[in-house]
């Protein structure tokens, strides 16, 4: 490579890095205005998409012979709920053993850990940007376990007189 092309590979490379950053601006912007929503709504619910990882990887765990003992998979999952002492947008990583057993053509999951939790926003910007795409669909979530809890809530008062 001729010191002309890298220059100008470095200037393509100054370039790439600028736009992309601004728009990684634009990115932590909107994480942060979802959330402020959310606090601002109080659900005091927490909830996960489980059904729509940001990442899932299938493994396969080892007896002591070394033979194929128990197929499971690792899941990055978006979700919101307390941490520390205040509401946020979360990514846990959740761990699930093969059930053995299928529902409706697809393989059972037992969730097996899911207590590696951390803010979205300390997340790598890449699953930041995964995660925007999920929104829509947390905040469905949510509604529907805000309109069950209180349903719950009815009936138990219901119950009681």
């Amino acid at each position: 490579m001729t010191q002309k092309e890298w220059s100008s590979l470095l200037s393509e490379a100054t370039k790439a890095a600028k736009d992309l950053n601004d728009k990684s601006d634009l990115v932590q912007r909107a994480i942060d205005e979802f959330e402020a929503k959310l606090k601002e709504l109080s659900f005091g619910i927490e909830c996960w998409l489980e059904d729509w990882p940001l990442s899932s990887e299938p493994f396969v765990t080892r007896d002591d012979d070394d033979r194929p003992d128990e197929k499971q998979k690792m899941e990055v999952q978006l979700g919101y709920g307390r941490y520390a002492d205040h509401w946020a947008l979360l990514l846990r990583d959740a761990t699930y053993c093969d059930a053995g057993y299928c529902v409706a053509g697809d393989m059972a999951w037992d969730l097996q850990d899911g207590d590696n939790v951390r803010p979205l926003n300390s997340a790598p910007r890449m699953l930041r940007i995964e995660a925007l795409k999920r929104f829509p669909s947390l905040l469905e979530k949510l509604i529907a376990a805000a309109k069950e809890a209180t349903k719950v809530i009815e009936e138990a008062r219901t119950s009681l007189k």
